[in-house]
């Protein structure tokens, strides 16, 4: 597996236990608090805002907030890495509503995702967020074929 679709998995678990843990309040997602990073945003002496993300890791956080949010599970303004005000839309909600059938757990993808975050365990979030999003394409493919 490429490092980025690991990166991609880890982040979008992450996003999505934030999300799910303030529904249905729209949130401010923090880049550095989703992704790691050391520092804060901050202004230069005449009120620019500075970047504590790289050029990439800001590409990459922008991106993957414009696939989720283009690809309907979440809703809200989007408006880059520091500037979108999200929360999940009715198709994230049920995602993370749902209960894996790999598992054997009564507990929601959401509730099993916060308690992977929780614990610092990201390989466990993103291999859930990784099994979710592959059933849930499954399910829409076949969907739109009786559809």
């Amino acid at each position: 597996m490429s490092d980025n679709i690991k990166k991609f998995d880890e982040l979008v678990a992450r996003i999505f236990e934030k999300l799910y843990s303030e529904f249905p309040k729209q949130v401010v997602l923090n880049p550095c608090e989703l992704m790691d990073c050391e520092g804060e945003p901050s202004t230069d002496c005449a009120g620019g805002f500075i970047d504590p993300l790289s050029k990439e890791e800001n590409e990459f956080f922008s991106y993957t907030l414009s696939w989720l949010y283009e690809s309907g599970y979440l809703i809200g303004k989007f408006g880059g890495a520091w500037n979108s005000r999200m929360t999940l839309s009715l198709q994230g909600l049920q995602l993370l509503k749902s209960v894996p059938s790999s598992v054997e757990s009564n507990e929601t993808l959401g509730e099993q995702l916060k308690d992977a975050v929780k614990k610092g365990s990201k390989e466990s979030a993103a291999n859930l967020i990784r099994e979710a999003l592959n059933a849930n394409n499954i399910m829409n493919l076949l969907a739109s074929v009786f559809n």
